[in-house]
């Protein structure tokens, strides 16, 4: 008995290894079968041996060698159960599909109100949906935005990055950021929209939504129901913690061109091990698109030919791993077009130049000294 408990005992350690490896994310999932593998047929080779020498013909090698068929086979099946529970592929391909629900939502909403939102804040309500001050909740488009995958229901983050993991594979290391940390960031900074403060929450705390739910993280100056937001541009630093961005959170903007046409792009944060796109920066002047009153934050800039263009460098990674606008998926190479439907398949990719806007002839500062009203979507442009 003492050494069937050995065995189980030894087993256990493989488990618990393998798990820790995965955790450090230097295990993918053939290599983590592997390790159950062959660390359990060594644990019961050894232990047959050591009971075929002490008791010799007493106890049947069979037994051993169904043991060990009975352990392979939990490792195998467990193997991928442990790589799944830490994985960040998991986790970004959840950020990828929240992406893609708002782009339809706000599609809908197109639809159905002639014109784009003008911004979105994200989050649910918390209280009558009409009493939000989000345009998708407010019209019944969404009752909800999507659950952040990297949400943790206690005080948790996995920031700043510690040293040993930066040495492993970064797709599959765990990234969570707790709900309480999330409520005590919204009280230290201000946040207009958190628990108790309007009928609406950002991030769904305070509410009786159980997980973390997505939320906008930049604000836009040009309204003031989003004139606070969170510093998640590159370089930014986050609260008293100092976090670069929020994981699994979004940002939109949106813009009308010289023509009157509207156009948006919306981005996605990833985890804190993936640098991501490389997309915002300084507005340029009479582009009034920042994040904050000095411009911060803009992902759009102005080409040699006058023309908006998404992407707008400033050579430091901004966390954003997924960006879609009203004309197809960008990334720094280009925008993949797409016709109506267009997220069901891919089309050609164009150029920057081809997916450019023209920016509007009148800029002046008499024009944008005031910015448009909720209500005034229709009727000034956006972009001046």
């Amino acid at each position: 008995m003492f050494f069937y408990i050995a065995q189980i005992a030894m087993s256990a350690v493989v488990v618990l290894v393998s798990t820790t490896l995965v955790t450090f994310g230097k295990l993918v999932s053939p290599v983590v079968a592997a390790v159950f593998l062959i660390s359990l047929i060594s644990s019961f080779i050894v232990t047959a041996r050591l009971l075929y020498h002490t008791y010799e013909e007493a106890v049947q090698i069979w037994t051993l060698a169904l043991a060990t068929l009975f352990g392979l086979v939990i490792g195998w099946f467990a193997a991928p159960l442990v790589l799944s529970t830490y994985s960040l592929s998991e986790k970004r391909h959840d950020c990828f599909t929240n992406l893609e629900s708002i782009r339809d939502s706000i599609e809908l909403y197109r639809t159905q109100n002639g014109s784009l939102p003008p911004f979105l804040i994200g989050g649910t309500a918390s209280g009558a949906p009409e009493q939000s001050s989000d345009p998708l909740i407010k019209s019944g488009v969404i009752v909800s935005y999507g659950i952040n995958p990297y949400g943790m229901p206690d005080d948790f983050i996995t920031w700043p990055i510690p040293p040993l993991s930066r040495f492993v594979f970064a797709d599959k290391r765990p990234c969570y950021v707790g709900i309480d940390l999330i409520q005590e960031l919204q009280t230290e900074l201000g946040d207009p929209y958190a628990a108790g403060k309007s009928g609406l929450s950002r991030f769904g705390v305070g509410t009786n939504a159980p997980d973390l739910i997505i939320g906008n993280v930049l604000a836009d100056p040009r309204f003031e129901a989003t004139s606070f937001g969170y510093e998640a541009w590159g370089g930014g630093r986050i609260g008293s913690g100092g976090m670069p961005w929020i994981p699994g959170m979004f940002f939109y903007k949106a813009w009308k061109d010289a023509s009157g046409d509207e156009h948006y792009v919306l981005g996605a944060y990833g985890s804190f091990y993936i640098e991501g796109y490389d997309i915002l920066g300084p507005a340029p002047e009479g582009i009034r698109l920042g994040s904050d009153d000095a411009g911060n934050g803009c992902p759009l800039r102005i080409d040699d030919g006058g023309r908006i263009i998404v992407g707008n460098p400033d050579g430091i990674k901004d966390g954003v791993i997924y960006v879609l606008t009203d004309k197809g998926e960008w990334t720094p190479e280009g925008i993949t077009q797409h016709e109506r439907g267009w997220y069901e398949s891919k089309g050609k990719p164009v150029t920057d130049g081809d997916a450019g806007d023209e920016v509007a002839p009148a800029m002046g500062d008499d024009e944008e000294s005031k910015p448009p009203s909720d209500q005034e979507w229709e009727d000034s442009p956006l972009l001046n």
